[in-house]
């Protein structure tokens, strides 16, 4: 592989991909290259660039970011998903102001100790901001690596092999050869139907050689998705107010804003009576006859909901708010319950309950 990197970093040239994160020339900003980094975890560049975006404009500066709300910086990464990130996002910039009076530290081994920034993305910023030779491997690097060198190994240890190989054939110019990498997978060495023709590691790839490209990386079996049940209750004020309430500090969604909730187990009987028990007042509540089904990593949640309309003299819970049912979404509202928010704004005028219980 070591004769062929410089066709590599002569194709990074030609091809590479305009990002709004990235500098042709220089060293990138690592507040810049740490937030796009957070953010590109289990998502594509084409869905973080807006918010991407959206961020910088927000909060321009590390120091902005750090000194944001929480609330705030979970509503404007709403639709992302994987809230822990947004989380760890902040608390990380709180860390490098406090430690570092703002300066991102950029040696491999000091970013690894700040909140959420794992082998990845610490090898990315001190690679690409402070021109480390240390390696950059993400999913699109292991596929080509494990392509390149046939490598049967499955995850961690492919993660650890690919790593090892690569570290020694690091150039003058580690940046651009791990942006190569991983620019290369992206738009050539794809998970499905490769582009051998006109890739610049054809010559030294020893799966192209044996025409195996598509049976790497080695696939583990996947596991099928339990389905979890949840039903959320939808209170109406006025026809114009929605309930809301924050959830626990910790836990799947901590500290985001929701739908009164409950369930989120399999084997819950969210459309029926039973979940009525749950919810937050008593209320003759009917079941609007649209639900729907959300993905999450390791789950598949199917929402029912519950939908009542009370008048102005019924209060909040301590714990609860009404809201204006036009501004609930701009809120830090996950996606699942955006999806519950449309759906409970759609239905709203069809179904009117009669006056509240006891």
């Amino acid at each position: 592989m070591e004769s062929h990197i410089p066709a590599l970093l002569a194709w990074y040239t030609a091809h590479d991909r305009q990002l709004p994160w990235r500098v042709r020339k220089g060293r990138a900003n690592p507040y810049h290259v740490w937030l796009s980094e957070i953010m590109l975890q289990q998502t594509t560049s084409a869905a973080v660039a807006p918010y991407y975006e959206k961020f910088l404009a927000l909060w321009p500066t590390v120091q902005a970011l750090a000194a944001a709300e929480q609330n705030a910086v979970l509503a404007a990464w709403a639709g992302l998903g994987y809230y822990a990130r947004a989380r760890n996002l902040h608390a990380c910039a709180q860390v490098v102001v406090q430690q570092y009076q703002g300066q991102f530290p950029l040696y491999y081994d000091d970013l690894l100790k700040l909140p959420g920034i794992g082998a990845y993305t610490a090898a990315a910023i001190a690679t690409i901001c402070a021109g480390q030779r240390v390696a950059v491997v993400d999913g699109n690097v292991m596929r080509v690596i494990a392509r390149v060198f046939a490598l049967d190994r499955l995850k961690p240890k492919l993660e650890h092999e690919v790593r090892a190989r690569l570290t020694p054939l690091i150039p003058s110019d580690p940046a651009a050869f791990a942006q190569a990498l991983m620019d290369l997978g992206n738009q050539v060495c794809t998970p499905r139907n490769p582009k051998c023709e006109v890739c610049p590691m054809q010559p030294a790839c020893a799966a192209f050689s044996a025409k195996t490209q598509e049976l790497y990386p080695i696939k583990s079996i996947k596991k099928s998705k339990e389905t979890r049940n949840i039903a959320i209750f939808a209170v109406i004020r006025n026809n114009t107010e929605i309930l809301l309430r924050q959830r626990t500090e910790k836990g799947l969604l901590a500290n985001m804003i929701e739908i009164p909730s409950a369930g989120w187990q399999n084997g819950y009987e969210a459309n029926t009576s039973h979940a009525l028990n749950d919810a937050p007042f008593r209320l003759p509540y009917q079941l609007l006859p649209t639900s729907y089904t959300h993905v999450f990593t390791h789950f598949t949640a199917h929402v029912h909901v519950w939908l009542a309309h009370v008048g102005s003299t019924i209060d909040a819970p301590s714990d609860m708010w009404f809201d204006s049912l036009t501004t609930a979404h701009t809120h830090a509202l996950p996606s699942i319950m955006k999806k519950g928010l449309e759906i409970v704004i759609t239905h709203k005028n069809n179904i009117v309950s009669p006056t509240p219980c006891g």
